[in-house]
């Protein structure tokens, strides 16, 4: 697997962490990160990074694609209903722990 393939998990280990400081501020919050795949199995070369919230059905979706390795985009949404808006981009640098915290607190409050 490629660094650009492994930028996936990397990310997910991150919002991991800052998972675990949401939770700790927003006891009443339980989200949920979860890895898709699918898309690169249907031959696109992305991977989707999901952040839910089976409380308020709040969602951050997280598009990476191989062929931008410095920008993800994000979209905050629902994870009953389809997404009704396109992806902003935002530098994978600011995915650090913090990061992923303010996108938790502005996407799942």
């Amino acid at each position: 697997m490629d660094t650009i393939n492994m930028l996936i998990y990397e990310l997910g280990d991150i919002a991991a962490l800052a998972q675990a400081r949401f939770q700790a501020r927003h006891q009443h919050i339980d989200p949920v990160i979860g890895i898709n795949r699918q898309m690169r199995k249907q031959g696109f070369a992305v991977d989707l990074l999901l952040i839910d919230c089976h409380v308020s059905k709040k969602r951050i979706t997280l598009l990476i694609e191989d062929a931008k390795p410095d920008t993800v985009g994000y979209q905050f949404g629902y994870n009953d209903k389809s997404p009704t808006r396109g992806f902003a981009p935002m530098p994978v640098a600011q995915l650090t722990e913090q990061g992923f915290l303010d996108l938790m607190e502005r996407g799942l409050i």
